[in-house]
């Protein structure tokens, strides 16, 4: 790729509204994927009042204050924000699978950490949906909370009925939408955690000072930045939809 060069990839839309399926009976898929979305055990259960609570008085809340909102509520709580920020660079082949996103963890020893997602369904939102895979977005639950095996398992079957969707419709599969892509929302190779604590629920002030991130080698996602060997920062962090198909390679300058 020349230095100064952007690239801008067009995702071509479709107007269809009907899929083929994938050789599984639709209504196992979608009591399939309920099962896996569900609370499995009791902190498990605690966690998802505790964001179904928030999550209903305050609608599109963000990630910082669902977390603050679980703190006050006696949760362990930490912040994991993946995709750019990192000291590494990233190689054009490895940006889809190093997305931004941020989620949270609950620890809940001695179990391990449930993750909590509160905008799962969003995550696979997509324009011009097959019949098929609107009535399986039906039964993805708005927030996740859940450990790590169950969700991932949860996106394999979603991630099928998008593929599905999108070659139905005529669509190539975008790449932020392949799997290995939206894997490495809640998989990230590298991550940075912000600890919260209760005091952050009922401040908010100017003069509260954030948690100091901490950087780990294992990144989260909306939108995908590449970078180039002279590790130019990324444009910004905003949010990218199927209705804006654009993705923009920024080269040195």
């Amino acid at each position: 790729m020349d230095g100064g060069d952007e690239s801008v990839f067009e995702l071509e839309m479709g107007d269809g509204t009907s899929a083929p399926g994938t050789g599984r009976d639709p209504e196992s898929v979608r009591r399939k994927l309920m099962r896996l979305c569900e609370p499995k055990d009791a902190p498990a259960a605690k966690v998802s009042r505790d964001v179904g609570d928030f999550m209903r008085t305050n609608p599109g809340a963000s990630v910082q204050d669902v977390a603050a909102h679980l703190s006050s509520a006696g949760h362990a709580v930490t912040i994991r924000r993946t995709g750019g920020g990192h000291s590494g660079t990233l190689h054009a082949s490895q940006a889809f699978e190093n997305l931004r996103h941020s989620y949270m963890l609950v620890h809940s020893p001695p179990a391990g950490s449930l993750i909590v997602e509160p905008a799962f369904r969003d995550q696979f939102a997509i324009t011009n949906p097959t019949v098929q895979y609107e009535r399986l977005l039906e039964v993805v639950p708005e927030w996740f909370v859940g450990w790590e095996d169950d969700l991932m398992a949860a996106l394999e079957l979603v991630c099928a009925e998008m593929r599905v969707a999108f070659r139905a419709t005529d669509r190539p599969v975008p790449p932020w939408r392949r799997k290995k892509s939206m894997e490495s929302k809640w998989q990230p190779k590298v991550y940075r955690t912000e600890a919260v604590n209760s005091l952050d629920a009922s401040s908010g002030g100017a003069d509260t000072e954030a948690p100091r991130p901490s950087d780990c080698n294992r990144v989260d996602g909306e939108f995908a930045f590449l970078f180039s060997s002279l590790k130019v920062d990324p444009v910004a962090e905003f949010r990218i939809e199927d209705a804006l198909p654009r993705i923009i390679v920024v080269g040195p300058k």
